[in-house]
């Protein structure tokens, strides 16, 4: 690929990638979040540049965790100064790693495999981070009846889960073929 042609793209999907993280820190229902979008994205249109797919979402992940644990969330951490890091990033860092090579499948305009990546991803999602909490979460007991009731305790979110993954991952994907379509309609224009 031409460099102009990934240079844009890089940019695109940053902006992108930084508008979803900055979502998060607006008030939102619960779960109802451009996560798996952003990995989706990252993967899907820089899969040449693997590492840049993986570090993208991860930082703005990243770096809206620590603003909204040292804000929104603060409540949860008061005997903590500020808070860098939780045990329960870890899944979730892990998730959006394994979603970013779930979106490196996707070709870019099959809306078809973009829904299926989206709603697999968001089992991926639940099926690792609920995980997590049961091994970090001290309220459940290490053993299969805690593990079923961190798993049951994560359902009710679970729709909003699937439903926000859908909604932020075609939003996402549509303004970047949008992006990507009057760019190139531009470049064949000037040239």
């Amino acid at each position: 690929m031409q460099s102009s042609m990934m240079k844009n793209r890089v940019t695109v999907v940053g902006l992108l990638i930084i508008c979803a993280a900055a979502y998060r820190l607006i008030p939102h229902p619960y779960n109802f979040a451009p996560i798996t979008g952003m990995a989706l994205l990252a993967g899907s249109y820089l899969k040449s540049r693997k590492a840049l797919a993986i570090l993208l979402p991860l930082i703005a992940l990243f770096a809206s965790d620590v603003i909204l644990n040292n804000t929104l969330y603060r409540s949860f951490y008061q005997a903590e100064g500020f808070v860098l890091f939780q045990p329960y990033m870890v899944t979730t860092f892990l998730s959006l790693i394994l979603i970013v090579g779930i979106g490196m499948l996707v070709k870019q305009f099959k809306l078809f495999q973009i829904i299926g990546a989206s709603v697999g991803s968001s089992v991926l999602f639940f099926t690792l981070t609920n995980f997590g909490s049961w091994l970090t979460i001290p309220l459940y007991p290490k053993n299969m009846v805690g593990l079923i009731e961190c798993y049951t305790a994560g359902l009710p979110f679970f729709p909003a889960t699937v439903f926000g993954d859908l909604v932020f991952t075609l939003i996402l994907f549509g303004i970047a073929a949008l992006a990507f379509g009057w760019m190139e309609k531009r470049q064949y224009s000037i040239g």
